[in-house]
């Protein structure tokens, strides 16, 4: 008879790292199987680990270099449409620094060119440092937000593989731009997101 080992974690404030989540391994396959070719909605009541099964998801997708490799991202402190497209930038451009990411992030930086006030001029990087919170972009968040996963999309065309991406707190997210008068833009984002799949 197997026993599990089972490791003391001392008390924390925030989340675990996640190398140190145990278990789950089932699970991240089966997920893992499923997102080869599927949306996948992961749902249950606060506080049930959903975020930290999703974070190990992720790292182990990286660490062992699977052709199909995640990307967390946390859109819970996300307020506005405006602000989404900046999030997503942010998190590819931490993924770059460890080496694995590279992103040619070609239809970005040309929108961002098109609108961007006169005095800044993004010439080709990786992943430019580009903020579309400027007020010029206010109207444009879609072309914006459109962009940057049409980008992803020819990443994954080059390099022969697949990237999920994992928009964690979505529903939260959505439900306090609700609260905070902005429906008709959650409407405007859900709608976009599903032509974009």
């Amino acid at each position: 008879m197997e026993t599990q080992k089972h490791y003391k974690l001392a008390p924390t404030v925030g989340t675990i790292p996640p190398d140190r989540v145990v278990g789950r391994l089932t699970e991240i396959e089966e997920l893992y199987k499923l997102t080869e070719s599927q949306s996948v909605v992961l749902s249950e009541i606060r506080r049930m680990g959903k975020t930290l099964f999703l974070q190990k998801f992720a790292y182990v997708t990286v660490k062992e270099n699977r052709p199909n490799k995640a990307i967390h991202f946390d859109l819970m402190q996300v307020v506005d449409v405006t602000e989404l497209t900046d999030n997503l930038l942010d998190k590819l451009r931490s993924k770059e620094n460890y080496g694995w990411l590279k992103v040619q992030m070609n239809r970005c930086r040309l929108l961002y060119n098109k609108f961007k006030p006169e005095k800044i001029d993004v010439k080709y990087s990786q992943l430019p440092e580009l903020s579309f919170k400027l007020p010029e972009f206010k109207t444009e968040w879609k072309k914006a937000l459109s962009s940057c996963i049409e980008d992803l999309a020819d990443r994954n065309h080059q390099e022969n593989e697949s990237l999920t991406l994992i928009l964690d707190e979505m529903p939260y997210m959505l439900w306090q731009w609700i609260l905070n008068g902005k429906a008709q833009d959650a409407i405007e984002l859900l709608s976009l997101l599903r032509s974009l799949r």
